[in-house]
């Protein structure tokens, strides 16, 4: 499993997740340990790598970062994770419990954009100091240690 803790924020729009990515950047935050997932969404010069692939259920969606792989082998495996579709695979791969990954799919078929950063359990508290204050419209921290508790 990929490191287990993450911070995901949800962004109303493409403009806020690029603002809250070049905050990271500015901090020195891995771009290698952040994925962003948004429908219509389109890669600039700094984007290390991105899929687009049409989801069952979201659409045509662009992902990049650790996420990605995630997202390719449920898309390779054709397969579900509990009534969670492709990408909720991937988050659930991660360690974001199932039910998370339900919401932030519900999210993403909205219209939302998720940003992640992914690592270990310091690096992600830097990350939601830095995510908090770019605004998304909500934020939230996911560890193996939750994951255990609820049996994922």
């Amino acid at each position: 499993m990929f490191p287990t803790n993450s911070v995901v924020a949800i962004y109303r729009n493409r403009d806020q997740v690029e603002r809250a990515v070049k905050e990271l950047q500015k901090f020195d935050i891995d771009i290698q340990k952040l994925s962003i997932v948004g429908k219509g969404y389109a890669t600039g010069d700094d984007t290390i790598a991105y899929f687009n692939a049409v989801v069952p259920g979201v659409g045509a969606v662009l992902v990049s970062g650790p996420l990605m792989s995630y997202i390719v082998g449920a898309l390779e495996d054709a397969i579900a994770v509990g009534g969670v579709a492709v990408i909720g695979a991937g988050l659930c791969s991660l360690g974001i419990p199932k039910n998370s990954a339900v919401y932030y799919e519900s999210a993403l078929k909205l219209g939302r954009f998720l940003l992640a950063a992914h690592g270990e359990a310091a690096e992600v508290t830097r990350a939601w100091d830095i995510i908090k204050i770019t605004g998304p419209s909500e934020i939230n921290t996911h560890s193996s240690t939750e994951v255990q508790a609820i049996g994922a």
